[in-house]
């Protein structure tokens, strides 16, 4: 079970989730004692990069039983299949129900035919949005390096529920020259349960700026929800008083809209955007440029979002 908010939450603050002692689930038994759980958020936003993998064509990944490596499954209930309700943009996500036969050893593949290359640049990053499940099994991506020489990189431990973007740096992939991303895996694990289900979206590389002014350009730019369909929120965080372009471009780069220019006090700000009727649904870039004083340079932030009305 999970939900998803109408609003995006602050970074860097605390909140809690009240679960009401009448909450009942499907078979209409009570949740019994409330309870109040409390939470920080993260205090910095996510970071962004360039889409290598969007997961919105289902047909270039190979089941799980074809990949080649996948062990310890049981075929017919271990599928990946493309999910439109959940997912974190485009179309789809990738839809992961797994099921493995032993208590341990068991190897979950899923292979990407497109192996696209992600370069070799050892500032970069590489990384997955994955929808956890909790499991305590373990989360691994796989390269290749040389062409063939495969390399397996450790993610993480999925000891986490909901939407997760799970970087790992360039520098943690084994071999020489360019590498191509071409798998995400699940390793079974003693301690890990045996069926569970994942999503898999947006696979991206990230490469570092070298922003010399950081408190300027660390302005945790986001846009809420993510496909936009009526409307959106966009928000960011200013440290001082600053002059705040937020310009739409399309993904041809050409300038569509201006949500606001005007000078802004320092803080967490919240801007409603209002796509104009004339807009076709597709991809869109939100660039904001903030700038501290008159005539000062600045580096623009730039994400990107989807509009599907």
């Amino acid at each position: 079970y999970f939900f998803e908010l109408s609003q995006p939450l602050s970074l860097g603050r605390q909140y809690t989730v009240r679960l009401n002692s009448t909450l009942k689930d499907i078979t209409g038994t009570t949740f019994g004692t409330g309870r109040d759980i409390k939470f920080t958020t993260r205090t910095t936003a996510y970071e962004s990069g360039s889409v290598i993998e969007n997961f919105d064509d289902i047909s270039v990944f190979w089941d799980p039983d074809a990949s080649g490596s996948t062990t310890g499954t049981d075929n017919p209930l271990t599928t990946f299949k493309a999910s439109p309700l959940i997912k974190m943009a485009g179309t789809n996500a990738g839809r992961l129900d797994y099921v493995f036969t032993n208590p341990a050893g068991g190897v979950c593949r899923v292979f990407d035919t497109r192996k696209p290359v992600i370069g070799q640049n050892a500032t970069s990053k590489f990384g997955v949005w994955v929808f956890g499940d909790m499991s305590m099994n373990i989360l691994e991506y796989w390269f290749y390096s040389a062409g063939t020489a495969n390399q397996i990189v450790f993610a993480d431990t999925i000891d986490w529920a909901g939407w997760d973007l799970k970087m790992i740096p360039f520098t943690s992939i084994g071999g020489t020259g360019d590498r191509q991303y071409h798998s995400v895996v699940v390793r079974q694990t003693a301690p890990g349960v045996r069926h569970g289900t994942l999503w898999f979206d947006d696979a991206m590389t990230v490469t570092l700026t070298g922003i010399d002014n950081p408190s300027e350009a660390d302005v945790s730019l986001a846009v809420f929800p993510n496909p936009v369909t009526s409307e959106g929120t966009v928000t960011f965080n200013l440290s001082g008083r600053s002059l705040v372009t937020l310009d739409v471009y399309s993904s041809e780069g050409r300038k569509v809209e201006q949500i606001i220019n005007a000078p802004m006090e320092p803080g967490l700000k919240s801007l409603r955007w209002l796509p104009s009727a004339a807009l076709p649904d597709g991809v869109y870039l939100l660039r904001l440029e903030v700038k501290g004083s008159p005539g000062a340079s600045s580096t623009p932030t730039v994400i990107r979002c989807i509009l599907a009305r």
